[in-house]
């Protein structure tokens, strides 16, 4: 072989060494890219998975504040229910404890005016018998009367069915009841 044919032939397997490394090389090219493409798709339905996880997290931390809010505000209306009903009850305590103190008030200036009779009719029978006969006729039975009013007024309570006499009865009245005599 001739010196210049062997340049030849070297400078051809030169040219074809380079076409196949040309060739390897895009080869590698092509599978890089290939590749980065998917790991660039897979990091993508990844992130978007973990995307829709979190806005489903996220609607549900939502429906559950939603929920926990409603149950807050029926317990604030059960609260302002109970408010307006213990308000309610204690205006009619306060209405009842003032209808019992007028009408213990009652009783007690009802028994002060009986007495202050009962003490005006027995000056009045004091004096009677001085004035004359037909009044000194009059004063026993005055005083007959004086006697069985008082007696009528402490026995009273005693001769009303349902309360407590002086043999030690059991007194059947309200709790409570400023009229009863058992109190």
């Amino acid at each position: 072989m001739p010196p210049a044919a062997a340049g030849d032939l070297d400078l051809e397997l030169e040219l074809l060494a380079q076409g196949v490394r040309q060739k390897r090389r895009n080869r590698i090219l092509a599978m890089t890219g290939l590749l980065g493409v998917g790991l660039l798709a897979a990091t993508v339905f990844v992130s978007a998975g973990k995307i829709k996880e979190a806005e489903a997290a996220q609607a549900e931390a939502v429906a559950a504040r939603i929920v926990e809010q409603d149950r807050i505000a029926q317990l604030n209306l059960q609260i302002e229910a109970r408010d307006k009903k213990v308000t309610e009850l204690t205006a009619a305590l306060e209405a009842a404890k003032s209808d019992a103190e007028k009408a213990a008030k009652a009783i007690a200036a009802y028994k002060a005016a009986e007495e202050a009779r009962a003490k005006e009719e027995e000056a009045e029978g004091e004096e009677t018998p001085a004035a004359g006969a037909k009044t000194a006729k009059a004063a026993p039975k005055a005083a007959a009367v004086r006697r069985g009013r008082a007696a009528q007024g402490r026995g009273a309570s005693s001769a009303l069915p349902g309360t407590r006499g002086k043999k030690g009865g059991k007194c059947v009245c309200k709790q409570g009841d400023p009229l009863c005599g058992c109190l």
